[in-house]
C-alpha cells in the first residue's frame, strides 16, 4: 500500500530524472520523472528548489491545465567590432 497524491495546479513535489537548477522550466519525461524543458517541450511547471539532484524529490509550482511549449531561443545578431584601430 503506497500512498499517492494527485495534483494539477499549485506547489507540488516532483521526482527529478536529472539534476535541475532553481527556476528551470519542467517537463514530464519517461516513467513520470521531471526534466528541464528543452526547446519544443511542453512546460508544465517551474522548479522552486535551489538544486534537485537526479532521482531526488524537489518542489515546483505546476499548472498542468494550461501547459505551453518552450519557445526557441532567440539568436542575438552578430556584433560588428572595428579592430582596425588596434593594428596601427
Amino acid at each position: 500500500g503506497d500512498n499517492i497524491t494527485i495534483g494539477y495546479y499549485g506547489v507540488i513535489k516532483f521526482m527529478a530524472g536529472e539534476q535541475i537548477g532553481a527556476g528551470c522550466y519542467l517537463t514530464v519525461g519517461k516513467h513520470g520523472f521531471f526534466y528541464e524543458a528543452k526547446e519544443g517541450d511542453w512546460i508544465v511547471g517551474r522548479c522552486l528548489d535551489t538544486l534537485v539532484s537526479a532521482d531526488s524529490v524537489g518542489a515546483g509550482v505546476f499548472n498542468f491545465a494550461t501547459r505551453r511549449r518552450k519557445p526557441a531561443r532567440k539568436k542575438k545578431p552578430a556584433q560588428v567590432v572595428d579592430v582596425s584601430s588596434s593594428y596601427k
